[in-house]
């Protein structure tokens, strides 16, 4: 019988797919392609937003920034990507159903002869075959793993759980987003009303500083009153360029977070006075707060969904000491001749039982008691840090609201010495340039008491966040992960699942 070759095309296909593996290169993007895509990012980040035809509320302020938010746009797509792990896994647990179809030629006849092997005989004279040149065979088989389907249900539940914390993650950014909106709304309704008389009191203050220096220059007054009244006055110009600065910040930053492009034009309505729920968590004691917090903050959540997860592994491991029995049923075709029946249903049962793993069982549970026990320390990590994170937030609302009494205090001083200033001038018993002076200091004293009053709605904010209380954004649950409307302006922030601690952020 000759000996198999393989015929001039396969080999030269096999060479071929060997060449083709060879010659693999690293191939870096294009000019062409890396300018697509800064013209498609391009398109995305600055299409046209929805359009601002009336002053924007607080609560508008919230609902936009929510839509528009990269960070909540990311957290809703990762919640949704789980959701959709959860879907693939669930088809898992199902039995497995298979289609088969195969073709085969030979070159020659699969003949055989025989031996005998009570004589040791052989019988070269007669050579048999049984099996066609060409074969087709086809077949539908269904199995189903009773171990896999035991490991698949773990895992589906794992996903389950992942799930959760996607939607905890979501809760984090939300309360983040809260946190910042209102900061910059009082901020930035605060530049609204304040910024045109800055840049007035700007223009007279500058003309007083040169009707002070043309005083000192014509020696009208002593020269170290003309110098005073200088140095006055250029304290003042440097302080009212700074809070102007501070305030047109606070309009761009409201606008990012809103989704507005640079430059687009908005008025904002006036802030409600109070917040009946945030003043509410101004008179409850910390301690209730702080259990609040641990019922309701997303990071304290996240780690009870975690726990699950990791108990689950556990089971996962207990269940690959079971045996495995797997159940198969299907129906075959074979177009070779020589069968007596070229079509028939089989059915069939095997028990099969991994006796290495009983040696690895102590291992794999040490490893699951010693994530478990990582995990307990990190949730209580995570409730000291958040216990602490209750206490600064009741703390900086205490010190914000003390610091705009002073404030209020000192422009109602500030006030009253420019009625002062006005009437003295007026009786010709003090000099215009003390008026523009003392105009320029009630001014600065009424934007630090705004801003103070600003620092007190976000420390609310920051108390809020930190229990976990959930911002209610009017217009802006319907949208879902896998839709995010409107376009995409607002830079992302870092807004990771761990609490912040720094001097800005309580939560």
């Amino acid at each position: 019988m000759p000996p198999f070759r393989p015929t001039a095309g396969l080999t030269t296909g096999v060479l071929a797919l060997a060449l083709a593996a060879c010659t693999v290169t690293p191939t870096p993007v294009t000019d062409g392609e890396r300018q697509a895509r800064v013209s498609a990012d391009l398109a995305q980040l600055t299409r046209p937003v929805e359009p601002v035809t009336a002053p924007i509320t607080l609560d508008e302020a919230l609902r936009r920034a929510v839509l528009h938010n990269l960070d909540q746009r990311v957290k809703l797509m990762e919640t949704a990507v789980a959701q959709g792990q959860l879907d693939v896994v669930r088809w898992d647990m199902l039995p497995q159903l298979s289609a088969q179809a195969g073709y085969r030629s030979r070159s020659n006849d699969a003949g055989s002869f025989s031996k005998n092997l009570s004589t040791g005989v052989e019988n070269p004279d007669v050579i048999t075959s049984a099996e066609d040149r060409t074969r087709r065979t086809a077949g539908l088989v269904l199995s189903w793993n009773v171990l896999d389907f035991g490991l698949s249900y773990a895992r589906a539940r794992q996903a389950a759980d992942q799930t959760l914390i996607a939607a905890e993650r979501q809760r984090k950014v939300l309360h983040n987003i809260r946190q910042d909106v209102r900061q910059a709304y009082w901020r930035a309704w605060t530049a609204q009303r304040l910024l045109p008389e800055v840049t007035r009191l700007e223009t007279r203050t500058g003309r007083a500083l040169g009707e002070s220096r043309e005083i000192e220059r014509q020696k009208l007054a002593e020269p170290l009153v003309a110098l005073g009244y200088q140095k006055s006055l250029l304290d003042t110009l440097r302080e009212l360029a700074t809070r102007r600065q501070e305030l047109e910040l606070a309009r761009t930053e409201l606008a990012a977070l809103m989704g507005l492009p640079p430059g687009t034009a908005f008025r904002l309505a006036p802030p409600p006075a109070n917040d009946p729920v945030l003043l509410a968590l101004v008179k409850t004691p910390v301690e209730q707060l702080i259990e609040r917090a641990f019922a309701a903050r997303p990071e304290l959540r996240q780690e009870d969904y975690q726990k699950r997860i990791t108990a689950m592994e556990a089971n996962k491991a207990l269940l690959g000491l079971f045996p495995n029995l797997n159940i198969v049923g299907g129906r075959s075709y074979d177009s070779n001749h020589y069968l007596l029946n070229n079509t028939w249903n089989e059915v069939g049962a095997g028990l099969s039982l991994g006796l290495l793993k009983l040696f690895s069982l102590p291992d794999t549970l040490e490893l699951v008691e010693r994530q478990q026990q990582l995990d307990e320390l990190r949730r209580l990590q995570l409730g000291m840090a958040i216990m602490v994170q209750v206490h600064l937030a009741v703390q900086r609302h205490a010190l914000a609201s003390d610091d705009l009494k002073l404030a209020a205090a000192a422009a109602g001083v500030e006030q009253r010495i420019v009625g002062q200033t006005r009437s003295a001038v007026g009786a010709q018993t003090a000099h215009p340039l003390d008026l523009a002076r003392a105009e320029a200091d009630g001014l600065l004293a009424e934007v630090r008491r705004a801003l103070a009053e600003a620092e007190v709605q976000a420390s609310l904010a920051r108390l809020a966040a930190s229990i976990g209380e959930d911002p209610a954004v009017p217009g802006a649950g319907t949208t879902t992960a896998g839709t995010p409307p409107g376009p995409v302006t607002t830079p992302a922030r870092a807004a990771d699942a761990r609490p912040r601690t720094d001097a800005h952020h309580a939560t």
